[in-house]
C-alpha cells in the first residue's frame, strides 16, 4: 500500500511541476513560482509518509515516566509545511491583486472581469479565514508541545495538537490494532461490554471498561514498528508490579530489545485496587472554568464559524453592492445554516436529558437547544435553496451573478421542487409534532417516534439492546437499536439528542427491561431523576 501511495504521491507533485512549466513559458512567473512552491509543499507530504516509519524518534524516560516523541527533524518539517502554506497564501494575494494578467492565460475575458470587479476581495477575506484558521492550528501546536505518547506506573496519555488523551491502566480491558465499536451485551451485567472489531488499523487502541477506545492513529516518526509498541505497551498492562520500569530507563531498553517476557505470571489489571484518579489539569488562563478539551472544543468550533462567516460576509456585501439582493439574502441563509450546523455538531455530545411524565408513562424529548439548531438550520437551508432556484428558474437581465455559474433555469426548478418541498413538509410535521422526535417508555414497552414514521414494541418481545447495528448509517452518532423476538430490530437513529452519552439511553432501557418491577417509576418523577443522575455522571463514551 506504501508503495502505490508512493507513486501517486510522485506523479502528483509531477503534474503540478508540468502546469508550473506551462505557467513559466506563458510569462506568469510569479504563478510558475507558487505551483513550484505547491509542488514542494507535497513532496514533503510524499518524503514524510515515505520515510517518515524509518526515522528515529525522541525517547526519554524520567521520574514522571517514558515518554515517546517524533523525531525532531519530522516535527520541525511539519512546522516548515505550515509556513510554506503561510507564504502560499501571501503570493496568491500578490499575484491576485498585482499581477493578475498572469492569469490571462486560463482565465476567459469574462472571469477575468469577474476576478477584476469582486473576485479579489473573495480571495482575500478566503485566504484571510485559511490564515486565522492555520494560525489557531500553529497555536494548538505551541500549547500541547506537538504529539507525543506517555506512559505512567498509573496512567497512559495520548496527546497530540487537537486533544490530550488520558486513560488509566486499571480501565484497560483490551488492547487491539483495530477500531472497535461497543456493544452491550444483554446477557451479561450492565458493567459489561463487548468489543466488536471494525477494519480501521491503529497502531495501538486501548479498549477501555466503559467501552470507549482511546486509539493512536499513526506513530510515524516515533521510530518504532507498530507491532512492537503495541505489545510493549500490553506487556505492561499485563504486568503491572513492572510498571516502575517506566520511570527509568529499563522500560526503553525493554522496548529496544524487544523483551516482552516476565519473570512471574501476569497479574490481570482488575485484580489490583482501583486507586482515585488524578483530575485532569484545566487551563489557568482563560478557560473560564472549563476543561482543556471543552474549551477546545469551542474554540475550534467558533475559528470554523469565524473564517466561514468572514468570507460570507464579504461576499453578501459585494452582492449588494451589484444589486444582487436574492444572491444576498440567499448568502446569509447560507451562513446561518451552516453556523446553525456548527452549533449542533458541537452540542450533540453537550445535550442535557428532557422528560414529560403522565399517569401512563414517561416520554423523553431532544435538548431544546439541539432542537433550535436544528430547526433554524433546516429553515435555513430551505430558505437557500429556494432562492438558489429563484434565482435560476428566472431570467437574469444583465446575465451578471456573483459567485454563481452559469446554468440554465432547469437547475433552478430542480432544487425548487426536489429540496424546498419536502423540508417544508418535514418543518410543519415537527411543529405540530411538538418536535422531531420522541421516545415513550411505558410499564408495557418503548416507542420511538419522530417526523417520518414510529418504532414499537412490548418488552416481552425485546432479546437484546446494542448500539452497533449492522448496515445502519451513523451521522451525528451510532444508532441505538432493540432486537426483537422475531429478529428485527426497532432502531433509534438519533439517541444523541437525548443524552450526552448513548451508553445513558441504553442503561435506563436496559434498566425497565430488566427490571419489570421497577417500571412503576415511569408514572412519576423518579424515572426523569434516574436519568438526568446518569446523564451528570463521568462520561460513559459515544
Amino acid at each position: 500500500m506504501r508503495i502505490y501511495s508512493l507513486i501517486f504521491g510522485v506523479l502528483f507533485v509531477l503534474a503540478i511541476l508540468v502546469c508550473a512549466v506551462v505557467a513559466a513559458a506563458h510569462g506568469s512567473a510569479l504563478l510558475a513560482v507558487l505551483l513550484a512552491g505547491l509542488a514542494a509543499f507535497w513532496a514533503c507530504v510524499v518524503i514524510l509518509g515515505w520515510r517518515g516509519p524509518k526515522m528515529p524518534g525522541r525517547w526519554s524516560a524520567d521520574a514522571s515516566g517514558t515518554s515517546l516523541r517524533p523525531n525532531r527533524t519530522m516535527h520541525r518539517l511539519g512546522v516548515g509545511m505550515l509556513a510554506g502554506l503561510v507564504l502560499e497564501f501571501a503570493g496568491a494575494l500578490v499575484l491576485v491583486f498585482a499581477r493578475p494578467q498572469e492569469l490571462a492565460f486560463i482565465l476567459s475575458d469574462d472571469q477575468m472581469d469577474g476576478l477584476n470587479a469582486s473576485g479579489k476581495y473573495i480571495v482575500l477575506l478566503s485566504l484571510g479565514a485559511a490564515g486565522i484558521f492555520l494560525a489557531f492550528v500553529m497555536v494548538q501546536m505551541a500549547l500541547r508541545s506537538g504529539y507525543y505518547l506517555q506512559f505512567t506506573p498509573e496512567e497512559f496519555i495520548f496527546a497530540n495538537t487537537s486533544r490530550i488523551k488520558r486513560g488509566r491502566w486499571d480501565d484497560v480491558r483490551q488492547i487491539l490494532d483495530v477500531k472497535t465499536t461497543r456493544v452491550i451485551d444483554p446477557d451479561r451485567p450492565p458493567e459489561s461490554y463487548q468489543v466488536m472489531a471494525s477494519s480501521a488499523l491503529f497502531p495501538i487502541n486501548m479498549v477501555m471498561a466503559d467501552g470507549t477506545s482511546l486509539f493512536v492513529p499513526t506513530i510515524n516518526g516515533y521510530g518504532v514498528e507498530s507491532h512492537r509498541l503495541r505489545e510493549w505497551v500490553r506487556f505492561y498492562w499485563r504486568h503491572p508490579r513492572l510498571r516502575g520500569e517506566l520511570v527509568d530507563d529499563r522500560g526503553l531498553q525493554r522496548l529496544r530489545d524487544g523483551r516482552f517476557d516476565a519473570p512471574a505470571e501476569p497479574v490481570r489489571p482488575s485484580a489490583q485496587p482501583v486507586t482515585k484518579r488524578t483530575p485532569t489539569p484545566r487551563w489557568r488562563v482563560a478557560n473560564f472554568g472549563m476543561s482543556r478539551s471543552t474549551f477546545s472544543g469551542i474554540v475550534q468550533l467558533l475559528s470554523l464559524a469565524l473564517c466561514f462567516t468572514i468570507v460570507e460576509v464579504t461576499t453578501t456585501v459585494l452582492a449588494f453592492k451589484y444589486g444582487e439582493y436574492l444572491t444576498g439574502v440567499m448568502l446569509v441563509c447560507l451562513n446561518i445554516a451552516v453556523v446553525a450546523g456548527l452549533l449542533a455538531w458541537w452540542l450533540r455530545s453537550h445535550t442535557s436529558p428532557r422528560a414529560t411524565v403522565d399517569h401512563t408513562g414517561t416520554t423523553l424529548w431532544p435538548d431544546p437547544r439541539l432542537e433550535a439548531a436544528i430547526f433554524i438550520g433546516l429553515l435555513a437551508t430551505m430558505l437557500t435553496a429556494a432562492l438558489f432556484g429563484m434565482i435560476f428558474a428566472t431570467d437574469d437581465p444583465d446575465g451578471y451573478r456573483i459567485l454563481l455559474p452559469d446554468w440554465p433555469p432547469a437547475v433552478g426548478i430542480a432544487i425548487l421542487v426536489l429540496v424546498v418541498p419536502p423540508t417544508l413538509a418535514y418543518l410543519v410535521a415537527a411543529l405540530l409534532r411538538g418536535g422531531t422526535s420522541r421516545i415513550r417508555i411505558t410499564a408495557e414497552g418503548f416507542e420511538f417516534a419522530n417526523v417520518i414514521g414510529s418504532a414499537s414494541g412490548s418488552w416481552q418481545e425485546v432479546v437484546g439492546i446494542t448500539d452497533s447495528m449492522p448496515n445502519q448509517p451513523r451521522f451525528l452518532w451510532k444508532p441505538l437499536g432493540v432486537t426483537m423476538i422475531d429478529g428485527t430490530h426497532r432502531v433509534l437513529g438519533a439517541p444523541g439528542k437525548y443524552t450526552p452519552h448513548t451508553a445513558v439511553l441504553l442503561g435506563c432501557l436496559r434498566f425497565y427491561w430488566q427490571n419489570p418491577y421497577a417500571r412503576s417509576e415511569l408514572t412519576d418523577q423518579r424515572a426523569a431523576q434516574r436519568l438526568r443522575a446518569a446523564a451528570a455522571a463521568p462520561a460513559h463514551g459515544n
